[in-house]
């Protein structure tokens, strides 16, 4: 297996891992759920682990109080947990953490930027405005748009699991979709909706080089992969590898990469694709912390990389004290 040795070696050494899950948002219920999974896991794989639910950043002073950290796992999800503050208060007490670093997270988490850097370093993703709440320009801008391409996606520029994402064929639905975003921001995109089916890549670094693992091909049985279809198992189908040509295979692995490069990434991110059946890609988004549930899809992509769950999360842990020898 790739890099063994040198998680073995830190396994070795009995690290204390301190694991953040929670939050206060609305998708505390989804990192506890990855909080419990990767606690377990990393106690399989022979580490100290130090289970740690935060609802607010002020508690991260308590890590201190529970004895010597070696390295904290994030499985936080939205919210501070993903956005750069969490990221942030960490550098403050500099304790080395699993990810991307404060400013790749601010940036991954809001789509508008997000979509903004990777056009500028020439990934493609649909094409899209931003709306803005009570801003008559934006919206009469994102009429235009709608009435233009037909069917569009309308969702929050920050937040995940789907929530607050509505598919769009017509523009009466518009308002509703509009008022179901603001619910989580008060700022959203509306881009083309892509007519494909719905990828999955995590990159992460190995012995210095970005690789991909294995793309997840998502197949939810009603069509439309929203949170029930995440999180609910038997709801979705999942296929790794994808029955992709190598040439277009590759042609995703890579511009997995180049996402992952835009905007600053750090240690391991899933990039989400959709692909059109003629095989064109195109980005939706870059995710710093990915889900570790049950049915989450970054694990999926390890195993069939030859990674069981424990011995990819010590990759990971191995990647965050490795980030943090680069900065002494």
């Amino acid at each position: 297996m790739l890099g063994q040795r040198n998680e073995d070696d830190i396994v070795d050494k009995k690290l204390n891992v301190a694991v953040l899950y929670g939050g206060d948002g609305p998708e505390r219920e989804v990192s506890l759920k990855s909080g419990a999974a990767v606690v377990s896991a990393l106690e399989e794989a022979g580490f100290k682990v130090v289970p740690f639910d935060i609802t607010d950043l002020g508690q991260l002073s308590d890590l201190r109080k529970t004895g010597h950290i070696d390295s904290v796992f994030i499985a936080l999800h939205g919210s501070w947990g993903e956005d750069g503050r969490v990221q942030s208060a960490l550098d403050a007490l500099r304790l080395p953490y699993s990810g991307s670093g404060s400013l790749a997270c601010c940036l991954s988490m809001d789509k508008a930027a997000t979509k903004g850097l990777l056009n500028l370093f020439g990934v493609p993703t649909p094409e899209g405005v931003l709306v803005l709440k009570g801003s008559s320009f934006s919206l009469e801008k994102a009429r235009h748009f709608a009435e233009r391409h037909h069917s569009v996606v309308v969702k929050p520029c920050n937040g995940g699991s789907t929530l607050g994402v509505t598919v769009v064929h017509n523009s009466q639905g518009l308002s509703d979709a509009f008022n179901e975003a603001w619910k989580y921001d008060s700022r959203c995109v509306i881009e083309k909706y892509i007519d494909g089916v719905d990828l999955a890549v995590t990159v992460w670094k190995q012995k210095g080089y970005l690789e991909a693992l294995p793309e997840v091909m998502i197949c939810p049985e009603k069509g439309f992969y929203d949170y029930d279809s995440k999180y609910t198992p038997g709801k979705t189908r999942y296929i790794v590898p994808a029955p992709f040509d190598p040439s277009i295979r590759s042609d995703i692995h890579q511009m997995a990469c180049r996402a992952f490069e835009a905007l600053s990434c750090e240690g391991y991110a899933r990039v989400d694709f959709r692909v059109e059946e003629k095989g064109t890609p195109w980005v939706l988004e870059v995710n710093t912390a990915p889900g570790m549930t049950g049915t989450s899809l970054t694990p999926k992509a390890a195993a069939a990389a030859g990674y069981d769950f424990p011995a990819f999360l010590s990759h990971v842990v191995c990647l965050s004290l490795e980030k943090k020898s680069a900065c002494r």
